[in-house]
């Protein structure tokens, strides 16, 4: 255990004294607080504005016109009727609400989860690419060597991960508290998070991404094992890679969620779940229960993918020369 802290530690040490991460993590804070301010003093009208085509603002202009031309021509004030027609509408939109209570939440809670999809995405893919390099500086560099003459190789490979789990859940905190900090301070947040349960989705998703992370970091450590220089590392980890865009691409294309059997794999099977299940339960399609036995599942997984990530690693990481094959080295011996 002595042994796992102590590569923790280094992991930390080294990682949070990085130029790179210190200036990625303050350049993207201060993007989000521009990007507030420039939000909080947006005129939405002109960005609709922008949005729309020409000539389709051509036409809302002629409709327009030709509206209150007729009006005209039969005697009503155009001012007049229009305020009456604003009128009605709200009452037509509050009695739907009164009906659907739901309704309201519906596009919220989707954006909640896609936004909450699209960091845990970033996240394990920042982290475990940052793992992945650094198993292969260390091979290719021979300091591995040094390392596992004190240790063995499984306390090698839990200590990097831990340390960078460290390192990626501060740098989310940050963004979140940034993020959050900015919504309210240039009072953009309003009440958008009063039709979801914080509580357990706040636990939910801290669950899943741990979860999701040690079984994804212990792959990235694993792959990038095969190699001996770091120039080969993307294309050791690309695999892994491909696991982990089926979930993001079903995030960002929400019709493949649509699919009935991919739904299923998204919510229920390991390495996708962490992700599909933590935004289809935002956006109110799975349920408390169904997350937390999704979650189960992942747990109940675990163990086995860091159990061949390791023997993968433990039978590679000393091995030089050409990339090895991550199928013979799990047939191996050792």
């Amino acid at each position: 255990m002595n042994n796992i802290l102590l590569v923790t530690k280094r992991e930390i040490l080294v990682k949070m004294r990085n130029r790179a991460y210190i200036l990625g993590t303050v350049a993207i804070v201060i993007g989000i607080i521009i990007f507030a301010f420039i939000g909080s003093r947006a005129d939405m009208a002109d960005a609709s504005n922008v949005m729309i085509p020409a000539f389709a603002q051509k036409q809302m202009e002629l409709q327009a016109q030709a509206e209150e031309e007729v009006m005209a021509l039969h005697g009503l004030n155009a001012e007049e009727v229009n305020a009456q027609i604003a009128l009605r509408f709200r009452e037509l939109w509050e009695a739907y609400e009164a009906e659907n209570p739901d309704s309201g939440g519906l596009d919220v809670r989707y954006w909640i989860g896609f936004a909450v999809g699209i960091l845990l995405f970033m996240t394990i893919t920042i982290t475990g690419s940052m793992i992945a390099i650094g198993v292969a500086e260390e091979k290719s560099s021979r300091i591995v060597e040094i390392l596992l003459s004190s240790m063995t190789s499984f306390q090698l490979m839990v200590g990097k991960i831990l340390g960078m789990a460290v390192i990626g859940l501060t740098q989310i905190a940050v963004i979140l508290a940034a993020a959050y900090s900015a919504a309210r301070g240039f009072g953009l947040m309003g009440n958008i998070f009063a039709d979801v349960d914080l509580g357990s989705a706040i636990w939910l998703a801290l669950g899943f991404f741990l979860v999701g992370y040690l079984s994804y970091a212990t792959l990235y450590a694993a792959f990038a094992a095969t190699v001996s220089r770091a120039e080969e590392v993307n294309a050791a980890i690309a695999p892994v890679m491909y696991i982990l865009l089926i979930p993001y691409m079903a995030v960002v294309i929400p019709a493949l969620s649509n699919i009935a059997p991919l739904r299923f794999a998204l919510d229920y099977v390991p390495l996708f779940s962490p992700i599909g299940a933590t935004v289809h339960y935002f956006q109110g399609g799975l349920g408390l229960w169904q997350a937390l036995l999704s979650l189960a599942i992942s747990l109940a997984a675990l163990p086995l993918i860091m159990f061949l990530a390791s023997r993968i690693y433990r039978r590679s990481v000393l091995v030089t020369g050409a990339r090895l094959k991550v199928l013979t080295v799990l047939r191996g011996r050792g």
